[in-house]
């Protein structure tokens, strides 16, 4: 049996959308698969009705869940796997929310001062949208992202 509790899409920092990530799964002969994406469920639906429409003639588990971002009381970022939850009871949703919102202000205070640094060149400046979407072929940005876990 093969079993997959930790996986992410595109509605967090996966880069395959949630039917993709199924299709991928169900190819590969996965039994269970659990898609967690960082403090959101918004990929949920994609999952349920990729796996229920998918022509592929095998069945598999869908587990549903969050990659649930938390601090210990020394602030150290530690990541807890939510499985299973209710994605309508309110105070974690809105925890969800901001979590993704700090996470992007924060993001952009990293970016702003990687730019102010001139660690590149002028012409190619660093975006919170190329940071988002992971741009493997730079390697100052592969290294932040190692580095920074961003």
């Amino acid at each position: 049996m093969l079993i997959d509790l930790h996986t992410h899409s595109n509605a967090s920092d996966g880069t395959d959308s949630p039917s993709a990530l199924i299709h991928k799964a169900l190819i590969r002969g996965i039994d269970v698969l659990a898609l967690t994406d960082h403090d959101t469920t918004a990929g949920w639906s994609e999952a349920i009705n990729a796996l229920h429409g998918s022509q592929i003639n095998r069945s598999m588990e869908l587990v549903l869940g969050a990659e649930v971002s938390c601090q210990d009381e020394n602030g150290i970022s530690i990541h807890i796997l939510g499985l299973l939850f209710d994605p309508t009871y309110q105070p974690l949703i809105d925890e969800f929310a901001k979590t993704r919102e700090n996470r992007l202000t924060r993001m952009e205070r990293i970016v702003a001062r990687l730019n102010e640094a001139e660690l590149i060149s002028l012409s190619k400046k660093f975006t919170p949208k190329n940071v988002m979407m992971r741009r493997w072929d730079d390697p100052i940005l592969l290294m932040l992202w190692w580095h920074e876990g961003m």
